[in-house]
């Protein structure tokens, strides 16, 4: 017999049971009151007979959200609450997600986590680039550089200081994993301000490493401070007198 369905397809029932594809529509088979499909969007989905020759279609939920959003909300949530104190329901919670589509998606709590890591890394030394590339003379490149990073933290009504420095107070002595991406990230950053002094000045190349080295501790320490709320004003004369005492 023919049958007209609610979604204006005509589908052929026999006596036997076989697969049909319409327009993306699999017919996988049938009993004494449902037909069921699958499509290549969803698991499944339910068409009902209900005697009068047309099918009411029941979907499973389907979570639909954008990943970089959830990214977004799932690194805000570790930087605030650190990694050990977010847990699984705070996560779904925060992305608004089932566990289902949580580990469909991200796989894990430790997956999402180095997912965020990757991304704010990234964003750190894409960061560090653009603020130094834009101005020539290497003493007042390495003040906006700090001064930068100051404004950005101590603007954090949560005073939550460095997504990283968080992360290395809170896991580097106890996981090799994360301690290893911090120094590959804190090599990194050492990187791109010594190629910046070198072509920037005269300096030697002891003195260039001793800089930024220099440099980098400062960086760390502040974002420590500033998670303390002390005195902006206060690091700002630091700042400056850092980068007179070196360059």
């Amino acid at each position: 017999m023919i049958i007209q369905t609610q979604i204006g397809k005509n589908f052929f029932l026999g006596s036997f049971v076989f697969v049909m594809i319409v327009n993306s529509f699999y017919l996988l088979g049938l009993s004494s009151s449902n037909i069921y499909f699958c499509t290549t969007k969803y698991k499944y989905i339910l068409f009902v007979l209900n005697g009068t020759s047309n099918f009411y279609i029941n979907m499973p939920k389907i979570e639909q959200f954008d990943k970089n959003v959830a990214l977004d909300k799932a690194m805000n949530l570790f930087w605030h609450q650190g990694y050990k104190g977010t847990s699984l329901n705070d996560l779904t919670n925060e992305l608004d997600i089932g566990k289902g589509s949580f580990y469909n998606t991200f796989k894990s709590k430790r997956v999402l986590f180095e997912q965020c890591i990757s991304i704010y890394m990234e964003f750190s030394t894409g960061s560090i680039q653009a603020i130094l590339e834009t101005e020539k003379d290497v003493k007042k490149g390495l003040y906006n550089f700090l001064i930068f990073n100051l404004e950005y933290a101590a603007n954090d009504p949560k005073h939550r200081g460095c997504f990283l420095t968080n992360i290395c107070t809170e896991l580097a002595s106890s996981d090799e994993m994360i301690a290893q991406l911090m120094t590959e990230h804190y090599k990194a950053m050492k990187s791109i301000m010594t190629d910046y002094l070198a072509r920037g000045s005269d300096l030697k190349k002891e003195a260039i490493e001793g800089i930024t080295n220099t440099i980098i501790t400062f960086f760390i320490g502040m974002t420590v401070e500033v998670k303390l709320q002390k005195s902006k004003k206060e690091i700002e004369q630091s700042i400056n007198l850092l980068i007179q005492s070196l360059l």
